[in-house]
């Protein structure tokens, strides 16, 4: 039995890394066509590293091919409107890899770090000033999902942080048991405080969440996403208040 899991996982992390290879390589494609074939294996080869990194449970392979089914099914399929040209997707695709690609939930400062780091990837292959500001801007705003519109420049901009914001929460409204799993990888990434200090902080973290007016910037994505999203984090406080735990196996 176990070498049967060990080999379902090994399926499981191998094609989640086909399919975004391929996405990676698929983005330059259309486009960012000014990449070389060897920038776009060195980043590749970089983010194979990153996101394989220990100390990551949620924010790992496992959120970027989340993200990516968001992208298909939700904006492609159903709200092809909310990203109107070639310089948005581009834009909200970048936001996509490299917002977590600092992440160690023992600093502060990891937005700062991916945002430097996408920078580095700016200046290899000269994305246009304005849009490399704004995907700057867009992992920036992630730190309190809060856009600033004071370092945004039009309109579309603001709207396209929102969409892309609302992508990055849109686990909140999952199904309960795909919301679940989504919280047993949240509690595994920061069970260095311990279950009890955990609870208290994280219940503390959901209840700001549902003090807000809306979850979503976005009406299609409120719309769709909001009502379920908010009885998840109520179930969870509920559940974190009592000190319940998940009972879930989850794979890398």
């Amino acid at each position: 039995m176990e070498l049967a899991k060990a080999a379902k996982h090994s399926v499981h992390t191998l094609n989640q890394l086909q399919r975004l290879e391929q996405k990676w390589l698929q983005l330059h494609k259309l486009y960012i066509q000014q990449a070389s074939s060897h920038t776009q294996q060195q980043w590749w080869n970089k983010f194979t590293q990153l996101y394989h990194e220990p100390q990551r449970f949620y924010h790992n392979l496992y959120h970027l091919n989340k993200l990516y089914d968001f992208y298909e099914l939700n904006i492609l399929q159903s709200n092809p409107e909310l990203l109107k040209s070639d310089s948005d997707h581009s834009t909200f695709l970048l936001s996509l890899w490299f917002h977590d690609a600092i992440y160690d939930p023992k600093q502060k400062d990891n937005e700062e770090q991916s945002a430097a780091l996408f920078n580095q990837y700016v200046n290899e292959i000269n994305l246009p000033e304005a849009q490399a500001k704004l995907v700057q801007n867009i992992i920036m705003a992630t730190v309190k999902h809060q856009i600033d519109s004071s370092q945004l420049t039009s309109d579309q901009d603001i709207y396209l942080c929102g969409v892309f914001l609302d992508a990055d929460l849109s686990v909140l409204g999952w199904e309960t048991s795909d919301y679940n799993e989504y919280a047993e990888r949240i509690w595994q990434e920061y069970s260095f405080y311990g279950w009890e200090p955990y609870c208290k902080g994280r219940a503390a973290v959901l209840n700001k969440m549902l003090e807000k007016e809306s979850l979503y910037f976005t009406k299609e994505i409120r719309d769709s996403l909001e009502g379920k999203a908010r009885q998840n984090i109520r179930e969870e406080i509920a559940r974190l208040e009592k000190g319940e735990r998940l009972d879930i196996h989850i794979e890398m």
